[in-house]
């Protein structure tokens, strides 16, 4: 059905209005946060990914002609929550990734 695959609502205006500042961001100076996502979270090899789009769901990332999803664990409930959940994962990332000792 539609709205199983639709969202709507405010969160969804609200990070429209500021989803290419924040993956702007991302892209100028978290490139190696979004590295993580896509070793860790998307199985993703190689390098040069870069983040595409931003939802209440998750993220895209892409490098060349490849792209990747992300899923959050869980939907944002406000467009606050973004900047929260997307230091969350690169933690998580980070860690998952690091050489181990």
């Amino acid at each position: 059905m539609r709205d199983d695959i639709i969202v709507g609502g405010k969160v969804v205006e609200a990070l429209a209005e500021s989803e290419q500042r924040a993956v702007d961001h991302m892209n100028d100076a978290h490139l190696d946060a979004i590295a993580n996502y896509a070793r860790h979270f998307a199985k993703a090899d190689g390098g040069g990914w870069v983040m595409t789009g931003i939802d209440v769901d998750g993220i895209d990332l892409a490098a060349g002609d490849e792209s990747r999803r992300v899923f959050f664990a869980s939907p944002l409930k406000d467009a606050q929550d973004m900047r929260g959940v997307l230091v969350e994962i690169a933690k998580a990332a980070r860690a998952a990734v690091a050489p181990q000792a």
